[in-house]
């Protein structure tokens, strides 16, 4: 019991919402969880934004479409 009293006490460090009612393997999962290093949404949003813009270019020249569109493309590319 002195264990799951310990990882209660961490787990109310770091504002989890754990309880006596949950398992030591549970309470240690979120601790564990809250310790693990975030990726920062701003660094996915733009991954996936390159990744997407990539694949529009690549499209524009397979399909040769617009020139208009192409240059729209390769201007959002280089902003991105």
């Amino acid at each position: 019991m002195a264990k799951k009293a310990e990882l209660l006490e961490k787990a109310a460090e770091l504002k989890l919402e754990v309880s006596e009612k949950n398992t030591i393997a549970e309470i240690e999962a979120a601790i564990n969880a809250a310790d693990a290093p975030k990726v920062e949404v701003v660094e996915v949003a733009e991954e996936v934004t390159t990744e997407v813009v990539e694949e529009v270019a690549e499209d524009v020249v397979e399909e040769k479409l617009p020139q208009k569109l192409a240059s729209a493309v390769i201007k959002l590319k280089r902003i991105c």
